[in-house]
């Protein structure tokens, strides 16, 4: 019931809007329920997940719907300004204000004004982006903090491996999210490939008392997502637990031990990832598990 009602002010608010039923935004709660550790142990105020096509078209996920609107919406500008072109192919990291304030691109204009909007409506500004390019798409999980926040770009480089893990438990936990913001796009395809723009070539101190070990707990994933062949499978909790030191080069009863879990458990969970990957022997197993990267954020 409590759900339903939140979903209802949701609706109410962009109700001026043909996008009354849109994903992206009834979203809202849900993803400001899954980012809630964020929010908790960082400066952090608003975070936006944007997945970006080659044809202009988006998915867009955030905790703030006013400031999606204001966005895509109200600012009709920004939705046509198609940022993978701007930003260099190998650039995974970017401090968006001073990005803008550097860039030679007509973009640049639409863009500042987009910065001021935010901190003017919203009090929000500081904006980092974590950047993953894909054959298909390119993600963005945007950062945000107050306007006011000095030390803040401290507190991002000093902090970019959270970060990263927070990126791997936010694409697993909200992965229904942007399932269904991905079959319902915010934005329409409209880019003209022939027009492509040419990709771009070329503090103080935080007082933020940053608890690192409690946020890196709270954001675990209970699942791991894995691509195999086209489909899609799970390891639980307990297989990553096992996968991860796998990797390490762990026997299976130092894996029992550390686990404080039977030698025939570890057994049952190797063999599990082994069917779950089709891999045929254990090497074959390692390799795959090292390709995937997940054991980075365990």
């Amino acid at each position: 019931m409590i759900e339903q009602q939140k979903y209802s002010i949701m609706a109410k608010i962009i109700s001026d809007t043909d996008l009354v039923s849109h994903i992206s935004f009834l979203a809202c709660p849900d993803v400001e329920e899954i980012c809630r550790p964020l929010f908790i142990y960082t400066p952090v105020k608003v975070f936006e997940y944007s997945r970006v096509y080659s044809d202009g078209s988006r998915a867009e996920l955030s905790n703030h719907a006013e400031h999606m609107r204001n966005a895509f919406i109200t600012r009709a500008k920004m939705s046509r300004v198609y940022t993978p072109s701007l930003i260099k192919t190998d650039q995974s990291y970017l401090f968006v204000p001073s990005w803008i304030e550097n860039m030679r691109h007509p973009a640049q204009k639409t863009l500042r004004s987009q910065l001021y909007s935010q901190h003017e409506l919203f009090k929000i500004g500081n904006e980092l982006s974590i950047i993953k390019r894909h054959a298909d798409y390119v993600e963005y999980f945007h950062f945000f903090a107050e306007s006011d926040s000095p030390g803040i770009e401290n507190f991002y480089l000093n902090n970019m491996e959270l970060l990263e893990q927070f990126v791997f438990y936010f694409t697993n936990t909200a992965r229904h999210l942007i399932s269904k913001a991905d079959a319902d796009r915010l934005l329409k395809p409209w880019r003209d490939k022939e027009s492509e723009v040419t990709s771009i070539k070329d503090s103080q101190d935080s007082m933020f008392i940053f608890d690192k070990k409690a946020f890196s707990k709270s954001i675990n994933p209970k699942r791991f997502f894995l691509r195999v062949n086209e489909r899609e499978v799970y390891l639980t909790r307990r297989e990553m637990d096992c996968a991860s030191l796998l990797v390490q080069g762990k026997m299976n009863r130092a894996i029992s031990k550390e686990l404080f879990i039977s030698h025939r458990t570890v057994e049952t969970h190797i063999e599990s990832l082994k069917t779950k990957t089709n891999c045929r022997d254990r090497d074959e197993l390692i390799k795959f598990l090292l390709a995937s990267g997940f054991h980075q954020y365990i």
